[in-house]
Parts: C-alpha cells; sequence; structure tokens
C-alpha cells in the first residue's frame, strides 16, 4: 500500500507542478486539466485509490487543484483498471493460428 501510495502522491505532485507553471505563465489551465485527463483513470481508477483522494482533498481546498482535478477524478468508474488490465490480456494462439504462423 505504501508503494501504490508514493506513486499516487507523486502524481499529485505532478499536477501541483502543472498549476505551478500556469501561475508562472508556463503552462495553460487548459494544459494542465488535459494533463490530469490523460492520467487520472490510470493511477485513480481503482477503489483504494479514489479512497486515497477523497482522504487527500481536504488539504487542497481553495486550491485549482480541487478546482480541476476534483471533478475529473470525481468521474473516473473505480474499476477502470481492472477492466483495462482485462482487456490487455491476449488469449494464446490456437493450434490453428501456431500452424499458419509456421
Amino acid at each position: 500500500m505504501r508503494t501504490v501510495e508514493a506513486l499516487l502522491v507523486s502524481l499529485m505532485l505532478q499536477w501541483d507542478m502543472r498549476f505551478k507553471m500556469e501561475d508562472a505563465g508556463l503552462a495553460s489551465r487548459g494544459e494542465a486539466r488535459q494533463h490530469i485527463s490523460n492520467t487520472a483513470k490510470f493511477y485513480l481508477g481503482s477503489r483504494f485509490a479514489k479512497h486515497w483522494w477523497t482522504l487527500q482533498t481536504s488539504g487542497w481546498d481553495g486550491t485549482p487543484m480541487i478546482e480541476v482535478a476534483g471533478p475529473i477524478v470525481d468521474g473516473i468508474d473505480e474499476n477502470f483498471l481492472a477492466d483495462y488490465m482485462d482487456n490487455l490480456r491476449i488469449e494464446p494462439p490456437t493450434p490453428q493460428q501456431e500452424q499458419v504462423k509456421k
């Protein structure tokens, strides 16, 4: 759990850096939003991760993190990662497929 939490913390720090870049005029809010949209489901697409997120939000109240990332994370299916991994499975080749390769 600590290893997974470390990954989640590093993701939030990455997102926070996007907001700092926005404050410095180096990136736009839209770019931060797009980055969060692209990464959130792969890190927060499980029941554990979504629960972890809810425990972090009070420390980010009133910040762009909650304003931007909050609705994105809230919209993630908690079964996303399990479904995604299931879809990555490749069935072993049938004997007929093996024969065609030769």
